[in-house]
Protein backbone atom coordinates (compact mmCIF):
# COMPACT_ATOMS: atom_id res chain seq x y z
CA UNK A 1 0.00 0.00 0.00
CA UNK A 2 2.79 2.38 0.40
CA UNK A 3 3.91 1.98 -2.66
CA UNK A 4 0.39 3.38 -4.13
CA UNK A 5 0.43 6.17 -1.54
CA UNK A 6 3.27 7.53 -2.65
CA UNK A 7 1.89 6.85 -6.48
CA UNK A 8 -0.87 8.66 -5.92
CA UNK A 9 1.17 11.01 -4.11
CA UNK A 10 3.11 12.33 -6.71
CA UNK A 11 0.63 12.28 -9.46
CA UNK A 12 -0.52 15.67 -6.71
CA UNK A 13 0.81 18.13 -9.40
CA UNK A 14 -0.07 16.47 -12.37
CA UNK A 15 -3.56 16.06 -11.29
CA UNK A 16 -4.04 19.28 -10.06
CA UNK A 17 -2.77 21.23 -13.04
CA UNK A 18 -3.27 19.38 -16.19
CA UNK A 19 -6.31 16.17 -14.94
CA UNK A 20 -8.98 18.60 -13.06
CA UNK A 21 -8.42 21.79 -15.06
CA UNK A 22 -8.98 19.71 -18.54
CA UNK A 23 -12.29 18.47 -16.84
CA UNK A 24 -11.20 15.07 -17.35
CA UNK A 25 -13.91 12.03 -16.03
CA UNK A 26 -11.45 8.97 -17.71
CA UNK A 27 -10.42 7.86 -14.67
CA UNK A 28 -8.46 5.38 -16.79
CA UNK A 29 -5.76 8.22 -17.40
CA UNK A 30 -5.20 8.21 -14.04
CA UNK A 31 -4.61 4.76 -13.90
CA UNK A 32 -2.29 4.81 -16.85
CA UNK A 33 -0.39 7.70 -15.40
CA UNK A 34 0.19 5.40 -12.35
CA UNK A 35 2.45 3.33 -14.57
CA UNK A 36 5.84 3.99 -14.01
CA UNK A 37 5.10 4.49 -10.09
CA UNK A 38 4.17 0.75 -9.91
CA UNK A 39 6.08 -0.98 -12.27
CA UNK A 40 4.83 -4.88 -12.79
CA UNK A 41 7.22 -7.92 -11.11
CA UNK A 42 8.63 -10.13 -13.81
CA UNK A 43 7.38 -13.01 -12.23
CA UNK A 44 5.66 -15.80 -14.00
CA UNK A 45 1.91 -15.59 -14.12
CA UNK A 46 -0.37 -17.17 -11.08
CA UNK A 47 -2.73 -19.49 -11.48
CA UNK A 48 -5.17 -16.69 -9.79
CA UNK A 49 -6.35 -14.52 -12.82
CA UNK A 50 -3.20 -14.52 -14.93
CA UNK A 51 -2.32 -12.22 -12.41
CA UNK A 52 1.90 -11.58 -12.33
CA UNK A 53 3.46 -10.91 -8.60
CA UNK A 54 3.72 -7.22 -8.15
CA UNK A 55 1.23 -4.48 -9.59
CA UNK A 56 -0.82 -5.27 -12.70
CA UNK A 57 -2.85 -2.15 -13.74
CA UNK A 58 -5.68 -2.30 -16.49
CA UNK A 59 -3.94 -0.26 -18.64
CA UNK A 60 -1.01 -2.33 -19.25
CA UNK A 61 -1.43 -6.04 -18.22
CA UNK A 62 -4.80 -7.33 -19.60
CA UNK A 63 -6.11 -9.66 -17.16
CA UNK A 64 -9.51 -11.56 -17.06
CA UNK A 65 -12.29 -10.40 -14.68
CA UNK A 66 -12.63 -11.48 -11.57
CA UNK A 67 -15.81 -13.34 -10.99
CA UNK A 68 -17.78 -12.61 -7.79
CA UNK A 69 -21.32 -13.65 -7.80
CA UNK A 70 -22.69 -17.01 -8.82
CA UNK A 71 -25.82 -18.40 -10.12
CA UNK A 72 -27.10 -21.89 -10.22
CA UNK A 73 -24.44 -24.58 -10.94
CA UNK A 74 -21.65 -22.05 -9.62
CA UNK A 75 -21.93 -20.22 -12.98
CA UNK A 76 -20.20 -16.73 -12.58
CA UNK A 77 -22.85 -13.95 -13.44
CA UNK A 78 -21.12 -10.96 -12.20
CA UNK A 79 -17.32 -10.09 -12.12
CA UNK A 80 -15.11 -7.14 -11.96
CA UNK A 81 -11.30 -5.90 -13.43
CA UNK A 82 -10.08 -3.81 -10.90
CA UNK A 83 -7.69 -0.61 -12.42
CA UNK A 84 -5.24 -2.30 -10.67
CA UNK A 85 -4.21 -5.77 -8.70
CA UNK A 86 -1.13 -6.30 -6.18
CA UNK A 87 -0.71 -10.13 -6.11
CA UNK A 88 1.93 -10.24 -3.11
CA UNK A 89 4.52 -13.40 -2.30
CA UNK A 90 1.30 -15.40 -1.18
CA UNK A 91 -0.20 -15.13 -4.33
CA UNK A 92 -3.17 -12.65 -1.86
CA UNK A 93 -4.15 -9.49 -3.87
CA UNK A 94 -4.63 -6.02 -2.92
CA UNK A 95 -7.33 -4.14 -4.56
CA UNK A 96 -7.32 -0.65 -6.25
CA UNK A 97 -10.31 1.40 -8.00
CA UNK A 98 -10.02 5.06 -8.98
CA UNK A 99 -13.48 6.47 -9.33
CA UNK A 100 -14.40 10.08 -10.77
CA UNK A 101 -17.46 11.91 -10.03
CA UNK A 102 -19.62 9.04 -9.81
CA UNK A 103 -18.40 8.08 -6.46
CA UNK A 104 -20.78 9.50 -4.61
CA UNK A 105 -23.71 10.36 -6.86
CA UNK A 106 -23.69 6.90 -8.67
CA UNK A 107 -22.93 4.52 -5.90
CA UNK A 108 -19.63 3.08 -7.79
CA UNK A 109 -17.74 3.37 -4.12
CA UNK A 110 -20.19 1.31 -2.11
CA UNK A 111 -20.18 -1.24 -5.07
CA UNK A 112 -16.47 -1.41 -5.35
CA UNK A 113 -16.48 -2.36 -1.84
CA UNK A 114 -18.77 -4.82 -1.95
CA UNK A 115 -17.25 -6.69 -4.76
CA UNK A 116 -14.19 -6.61 -2.78
CA UNK A 117 -16.24 -8.15 0.31
CA UNK A 118 -17.37 -10.84 -2.10
CA UNK A 119 -13.99 -11.94 -3.38
CA UNK A 120 -12.21 -14.32 -0.98
CA UNK A 121 -8.73 -13.41 -2.16
CA UNK A 122 -8.65 -10.03 -1.59
CA UNK A 123 -7.05 -9.00 1.38
CA UNK A 124 -7.16 -5.08 0.99
CA UNK A 125 -8.57 -2.59 -1.08
CA UNK A 126 -7.51 0.90 -2.01
CA UNK A 127 -10.54 2.84 -3.20
CA UNK A 128 -9.34 6.34 -4.62
CA UNK A 129 -11.93 9.04 -4.76
CA UNK A 130 -12.24 12.75 -5.87
CA UNK A 131 -11.81 15.21 -2.72
CA UNK A 132 -15.35 17.14 -4.46
CA UNK A 133 -17.16 16.25 -7.58
CA UNK A 134 -20.46 17.08 -8.81
CA UNK A 135 -21.48 19.54 -5.66
CA UNK A 136 -20.81 16.30 -3.43
CA UNK A 137 -17.42 15.25 -1.06
CA UNK A 138 -16.61 11.96 -2.11
CA UNK A 139 -13.90 11.65 0.00
CA UNK A 140 -15.33 12.45 3.00
CA UNK A 141 -18.87 10.04 2.44
CA UNK A 142 -16.50 7.30 1.76
CA UNK A 143 -14.28 7.86 4.68
CA UNK A 144 -17.38 8.36 7.22
CA UNK A 145 -18.70 4.96 5.39
CA UNK A 146 -15.45 3.07 6.07
CA UNK A 147 -15.66 3.94 9.82
CA UNK A 148 -19.16 3.29 9.97
CA UNK A 149 -18.48 -0.48 8.31
CA UNK A 150 -15.17 -1.25 10.75
CA UNK A 151 -17.40 -0.04 13.70
CA UNK A 152 -19.66 -2.78 12.86
CA UNK A 153 -17.10 -4.70 12.36
CA UNK A 154 -18.25 -5.66 8.55
CA UNK A 155 -14.39 -5.19 6.96
CA UNK A 156 -12.90 -7.31 9.34
CA UNK A 157 -14.70 -10.67 8.97
CA UNK A 158 -13.82 -10.40 5.23
CA UNK A 159 -10.88 -8.19 4.31
CA UNK A 160 -7.56 -7.21 6.37
CA UNK A 161 -7.96 -3.35 5.44
CA UNK A 162 -9.50 -0.74 3.39
CA UNK A 163 -7.88 2.59 2.33
CA UNK A 164 -9.46 5.36 1.25
CA UNK A 165 -7.40 7.94 -0.60
CA UNK A 166 -8.77 11.11 -2.00
CA UNK A 167 -7.24 13.06 -5.42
Amino acid sequence: MRQLIDAVTALGPWLRDEWWPSEQTDTTKITAALEPFLPPDRGVSTALNALRPGWNLETREHYPEMPFLYGEGDQSIKSVRPDAVHVDEHSRLTLVEIEGGGAETNYRGMKDIVESLLLPEVDYLALVVPFRAHHTKPYDTYNNLVTSLYAQRVIQGHLEGLLVMGY
